[in-house]
């Protein structure tokens, strides 16, 4: 299969994150899936989203307060799949409403 993508990054904003990555340098490269998971201490992706693009998705339905961790993975048109690139885990996205006393 294809050589995995590699740089993968993560910067989160509300309930989404934004995943980009250098592309993969094999030929043939058909797409990209961005595999995740809410629990970062377990091995394992149960979910994913497919790129539109070579080199940044967008991953929607995300829960504020939770951790996730990232990765991404080629694929090129006979469906063969590359090793899992390096993962990255994104802490919460903190959102304090405090009201400051005057």
């Amino acid at each position: 299969g294809p050589a995995p993508p590699t740089d993968v990054a993560v910067s989160r904003s509300g309930e989404s994150a934004t995943v980009t990555w250098i592309p993969s340098p094999s030929a043939g490269v058909a797409g990209y899936t961005v595999v995740y998971t809410d629990e970062p201490g377990t091995p394992g992706y149960p979910l994913s989203v497919a790129a539109v693009l070579p080199g940044v998705a967008t991953v929607d339905g995300l829960d504020p307060r939770s951790p996730y961790r990232f990765a991404v993975v080629a694929f090129d048109a006979e469906g063969n799949l590359s090793p899992v690139s390096a993962s990255v885990v994104a802490p919460p996205v903190l959102r304090l409403r405090r009201v400051l006393p005057h």
